[in-house]
């Protein structure tokens, strides 16, 4: 999380193919990581985030990824 000088948040995220061996996945999961990003922008302090998925992200099931991302929305809106 950075300093940010926006009027709103900003999302950036880092995939690499350690996270989702094949680019679908990979950006079925940036898809849903900027969907859930937009739904709680309001929410969180101006700030820049950027989220570095770890090993085996891709392979959790889509309803799993959203919850760790809105958790993890949470912990950030409490900054």
């Amino acid at each position: 999380m950075f300093e940010g000088v926006a009027r709103h948040s900003r999302f950036g995220i880092a995939l690499g193919k350690a996270a989702a061996k094949s680019a679908v996945k990979r950006n079925a999961l940036k898809r849903t990581f900027f969907h859930i990003a937009e739904d709680v922008r309001n929410k969180l302090p101006r700030r820049d985030f950027l989220m570095m998925a770890g090993k085996g992200s891709g392979e959790l099931i889509k309803d799993e990824q959203r919850k760790e991302l809105e958790e993890l929305f949470k912990r950030f809106a409490k900054w």
